[in-house]
């Protein structure tokens, strides 16, 4: 095999595995947590000599920068499960109210029109779903 050849097989592998790396989801605390690990036990670098050859240089492990990356790594993760807590929340307030207007909207069917005009009750039928929609869109990144 001439070095051509080796050099196109080297390419083929590399173009396929790039892709996949590109795939693998990384969010923000797996970055933080790999870079903790990296400062406590820093990568092995290769630099050149005096004369010329390559030596290893250890680098000095970063205790205290890792323990931050680790406490920013904790505090970005709890901040993410209460959110997702607060969503959760946030839907059921929902529904609750989808159903809770549906609920008032029938039983508001047996009152009379007198009754039903004295005490609001399209006004209540739309302030709940107001306050429906708005938590929906709370969900979806808006108000």
């Amino acid at each position: 095999m001439n070095t051509i050849d080796r050099y196109a097989k080297i390419r083929e592998a590399l173009e396929m595995e790039v892709p996949a790396m590109r795939e693998l989801p990384r969010d923000l605390v797996t970055i933080l947590r790999t870079e903790a690990s990296n400062q406590r036990t820093p990568p092995i670098d290769y630099v050149i000599a005096e004369d010329g050859g390559r030596m290893v240089h250890t680098p000095e492990p970063d205790i205290a920068m890792a323990e931050l990356l680790e406490e920013a790594a904790a505090a970005l993760a709890e901040k993410e499960a209460e959110n997702e807590r607060l969503r959760k929340a946030l839907e059921a307030s929902a529904s609750a109210l989808d159903e809770a207007m549906e609920d008032v909207e029938h039983w508001g069917a047996y009152a009379g029109e007198y009754f039903q005009d004295k005490h609001d009750l399209d006004g209540d039928l739309s302030r709940i779903s107001e306050q429906a929609t708005a938590a929906r869109r709370a969900l979806e990144g808006g108000e």
